[in-house]
């Protein structure tokens, strides 16, 4: 998959024109050293986006749905430490705090309240099964000239394989959604989001093994998802293998051919998200230049 095809581009939404977006987006208040930022928006914005199904629950069938501004790059932050949601909220003196608060919810198997899990941010999982979200942006090789910063981490996907044990009833579901950037008066969808939701008959279990593997000082806090260029990540090749994973019956993905988007596992040889191409290292676009991180 090299770029946003029309069977992905199926499911997009706009809910604004991009007259209004860029009239909302670029007003003062809501910019920081230049660069948009969402959190400090209100419901003229967070009402407006665009609502999305990220994932079904293979245990339980529960949706989960979230708000994500799909018209542009402008408001993207990608980082691993967001295994709870997948676009940007506003960071705290207490965000650390309440991430632990909502990480302990998932470990003590009580089933989470998450129709309003973050300020300004309007998602629901509404699943006991629910272990972890992750997102990637892939640019295909396109330089995002309309953001003055930009950093991102793989714009490949893989799979934590700690959360998808062979002992335990687990899964992730896969799903892709076109990203835009404006060009002549227009929303042209020129990049992907990828998405990997994590689900468990045991989430309590699956966040003691990560717990487990986790060192570092932030290991008292809370332990986070994987980086491209963490030492685990770099000893266990076949979390960049998609398909092996598919093969396993461990890895499913939202059938894009259906207007729904049903739950899909098989056959393997369908999974959509086999061959994606792209950096699969952490980088920083600045001033119109992209420097990929040396380690």
């Amino acid at each position: 998959m090299k770029h946003p095809g029309e069977i992905v581009i199926r499911h997009l939404q706009s809910t604004f024109t991009p007259t209004e977006y860029l009239s909302l987006i670029q007003q003062p208040q809501y910019q920081r050293a230049g660069q948009f930022t969402p959190h400090t928006t209100g419901k003229e914005y967070w009402a407006r986006l665009p609502l999305y199904l990220v994932a079904r629950c293979p245990l339980c069938n529960a949706a989960y749905v979230e708000r994500l501004d799909t018209h542009s790059l402008l408001g993207w932050h990608p980082h691993p430490d967001r295994w709870d949601f997948i676009y940007t909220s506003k960071r705290r003196k207490s965000d650390d705090a309440e991430k632990q608060k909502r990480l302990n919810q998932v470990v003590e198997m009580s089933p989470p309240d998450k129709s309003s899990i973050l300020e300004n941010i309007s998602q629901r999982i509404d699943c006991p099964h629910f272990v972890a979200v992750q997102h990637f942006i892939n640019l295909h090789g396109i330089l995002p000239k309309e953001m003055r910063y930009f950093s991102n981490q793989s714009e490949v996907p893989f799979v934590m394989p700690v959360f998808l044990p062979d002992d335990v009833e687990s899964y992730a579901v896969m799903h892709s959604l076109p990203i835009c950037r404006i060009e002549k008066k227009r929303f042209k969808p020129c990049y992907s989001l990828y998405l990997i939701t994590y689900y468990s008959s045991a989430p309590h279990a699956m966040w003691e093994r990560r717990r487990s593997e986790f060192t570092g000082e932030d290991a008292l806090h809370f332990p986070k998802l994987y980086t491209w260029r963490t030492v685990e990540l770099n000893k266990i090749s076949e979390a960049w293998d998609l398909s092996l994973w598919t093969k396993k019956g461990k890895l499913l993905w939202l059938d894009l051919g259906q207007d729904d988007l049903p739950l899909k596992g098989k056959p393997p040889e369908e999974f959509p998200y086999a061959n994606i191409e792209g950096i699969q290292k952490s980088y920083t676009f600045r001033q119109g230049k992209l420097k990929i991180d040396p380690y």
